[in-house]
């Protein structure tokens, strides 16, 4: 169960983790996986797949929500603060975090969590029209669940990850209207921890989580601008997976 909600946290973030205006503005990509913030007094809005909103608080300032998660009773935020500028660098903090409160499924199984994806990624200028980005990402998941059996009794399952990635990617900007971008999660450690309860009796497990072993994350997006209005077709790699996708997006100011 654990692994589900990490995918579905990561597939959420990473697709709706972009949008662009028109780049004859000076506007880049703006993504969680690069250092671009939205102006102050700019907003941002996705449709698919989490149809997130965000506003550009100041210049060094955003916050944002996902209204795919609050449907489901889910509080979650978005926070993005620019760090500083040396030179041809960019370096910003983004932290996307969700928390899901308790909740009875019928009168014998309760469940809840928490899931965090935050972390500092540097972008470099070498070029007008040439950006690289590069960084690293911690991911933390915790879910609890509760059960009532007749026989065994009370029975809890903490189910704990903790991962780290390192950042790679590119943003071009071919023309105006026109920009390509990719990018890729590697992971660089990660610890998974299963905690059980049943009756009176305790069970600990813990190790290495070696799912994402093999599941990187890639992401590689063609961009056409319509000033506010974007649309984009990218290619999502999780693992062997890879998952074709159309996003729209609007920003204005």
């Amino acid at each position: 169960m654990l692994r589900l909600y990490c995918y579905v946290v990561f597939f959420t973030v990473c697709i709706s983790s972009s949008v662009f205006a028109d780049f004859s503005s000076q506007q880049r990509v703006h993504s969680l996986f690069n250092s671009e913030l939205l102006r102050e007094d700019e907003w941002l809005l996705d449709l698919l797949p989490s149809a997130s909103a965000q506003y550009g608080v100041t210049k060094n300032l955003e916050l944002g929500t996902s209204a795919f998660f609050l449907m489901g009773s889910i509080p979650n935020f978005f926070l993005k603060h620019r760090m500083f500028i040396i030179g041809k660098t960019e370096t910003s903090f983004s932290s996307f975090t969700l928390v899901s409160p308790t909740k009875s499924h019928g009168t014998n199984y309760s469940s809840s969590g928490i899931f965090s994806l935050h972390g500092i990624v540097t972008s470099y200028n070498p070029t007008s029209s040439l950006y690289l980005n590069a960084g690293i990402m911690h991911f933390y998941g915790l879910l609890h669940n509760k059960e009532r059996d007749r026989s065994l009794g009370h029975i809890h399952f903490r189910h704990e990850a903790d991962m780290y990635v390192g950042v790679l990617g590119f943003e071009q900007y071919m023309s105006s209207k026109w920009a390509l971008r990719a990018f890729v999660l590697l992971p660089l450690y990660a610890e998974a921890n299963l905690t059980s309860d049943v009756g009176d009796a305790n069970m600990s497990l813990s190790g290495n989580f070696t799912l994402w072993e093999k599941a990187y994350f890639a992401n590689a997006s063609l961009i056409r601008s319509w000033n506010i209005f974007n649309l984009e077709f990218g290619l999502l790699g999780i693992g062997e997976i890879a998952i074709p996708y159309i996003n729209i997006f609007w920003r204005w100011h």
